[in-house]
């Protein structure tokens, strides 16, 4: 100890249990090489590596920084993290090359900012959804005594996947990847499924068929918003200045059909709904429509 910085310096394994003093206070395991806490600032500094660990929260990290207030935490800083999030019927997994963790008054997590090379990976029993990104800030929320996901913003390079588990019958739905600068979400009370996404930058919604029946599809529109049903099926979509562009399926490939030409529609508004496997019911175009498909062309107002 350094009473001149009022510095506390523990110096090779270190660890460290944390407990608050008010009721319902959550203990944090901090391990790490070596650890600097100052008691006059706050600050606990954590290197070249640190563990951090709080009931089914883990973060691993090179050097982190964590802001006490009094004795609770306010703030983690951590570099180069991975965290991982598990409770029944879900699991989160994020990392990216700097994590920022914000804790609420009630000493839960409120906030998660990842920056460069940002990853979220949500497991549940429907789907694996990967979001991805320059920059992705998450939001929490309490539901029924825990804080669960509730936004995700995802900024630089969005990417969104909604990889469906496999469905052991063959009737596994469309793998749906959605690309835009900028990917804004919303999670449905839970924070197992989406609920809704927005594009607030030029994008792409691809389907990639799991069954040899279905058609690889493509949307390009300058906006989107896309609103989920049950188990991360899509349920309808609206988008602005769009065009659509549709193959032939694996099955049509294979029986040799006659027409296998790919056909491409633009508009400057789409609007369509799908039935809860995630096949598309129908779709309106309006204002400026156009159609082709190999040699057959229309167009309308």
């Amino acid at each position: 100890y350094d009473p001149s910085t009022h510095t506390l310096n523990l110096n090779s394994n270190v660890v460290v249990n944390m407990r608050g003093k008010e009721p319902g206070s959550m203990p944090m395991k901090v391990e790490a090489g070596q650890l600097a806490w100052n008691e006059a600032t706050g600050v606990l500094l954590l290197t070249p590596w640190s563990r951090l660990t709080r009931d089914q929260t883990i973060v691993d990290a090179g050097q982190s920084t964590v802001l006490l207030m009094g004795h609770d935490i306010k703030t983690i800083d951590a570099l180069k993290g991975h965290g991982t999030d598990k409770r029944p019927g879900r699991e989160i997994e994020y990392s990216a090359d700097t994590i920022h963790v914000v804790y609420n008054d009630a000493h839960a997590v409120d906030k998660i900012t990842g920056t460069g090379n940002a990853r979220l990976i949500a497991h549940d029993t429907t789907a694996n959804t990967t979001i991805t990104g320059n920059r992705v800030d998450l939001g929490f929320v309490e539901h029924e005594g825990e804080n669960v996901l509730s936004t995700a913003l995802a900024t630089g390079n969005g990417y969104l996947e909604s990889k469906p588990i496999p469905d052991p019958k063959g009737e596994t739905p469309d793998t749906k990847i959605l690309k835009a600068d900028v990917l804004d979400l919303r999670m449905r009370p839970g924070g197992k499924e989406l609920e809704r996404v927005n594009t607030q930058a030029p994008g792409t919604l691809e389907f990639l068929p799991n069954q040899i029946a279905r058609h690889r599809r493509m949307l390009k529109a300058d906006r989107m918003i896309i609103d989920y049903g049950a188990k991360n099926e899509i349920q309808s979509f609206h988008a602005t200045s769009a065009s659509t562009e549709t193959y032939p399926s694996e099955d049509d490939r294979r029986k040799k059909k006659a027409n296998l030409a790919t056909s491409f529609t633009s508009s400057k508004v789409i609007d369509a709904s799908f039935d809860e496997k995630g096949q598309l019911k129908n779709m309106k175009q309006t204002d400026n429509f156009r159609y082709s498909e190999g040699d057959r062309k229309a167009q309308s107002d």
